[in-house]
C-alpha cells in the first residue's frame, strides 16, 4: 500500500472514532482490523499507535476477553503500556 492509502486509511479510521454509532457508543475497530494492522505494520506504524491510542480511550474489556486467543500479543502489550501509562497512578499515602 503506497503512503497516500495509507495517510487515507489513517483519516478515515480516526474519523470514525469521532462519530457516536447505533448504540451511542464510539467506534473502535474489531480484531480483524488489529490483526492486520498488527501483522502488516512495523512497530512504530502510525496505524498501530491510532489503534492503540482508540482502544485505551474506547475499548471495552469484553473485546479483550472474548478474542484473547486472537488477538496479536504485541497489540496487548502496546495496550496494556498505554493504559497503565494513562490512567491516574494510585495514591497510597495516608
Amino acid at each position: 500500500m503506497d503512503a497516500k492509502s495509507k495517510e487515507v486509511v489513517l483519516a478515515a479510521m480516526l474519523a470514525l472514532s469521532k462519530e457516536s454509532f447505533v448504540d451511542n457508543g464510539p467506534y473502535y475497530p474489531g480484531i480483524d482490523s488489529v490483526q492486520v494492522i498488527y501483522e502488516g505494520t512495523r512497530e512504530d506504524s502510525p496505524a498501530r499507535r491510532l489503534l492503540v491510542q482508540l482502544f485505551t480511550e474506547f475499548g471495552d474489556a469484553a473485546f479483550i476477553t472474548a478474542k484473547v486467543d486472537e488477538i496479536p500479543k504485541d497489540f496487548l502489550y502496546d495496550l496494556s503500556v498505554s493504559v497503565l501509562g494513562t490512567r491516574p497512578k494510585p495514591n497510597f499515602q495516608k
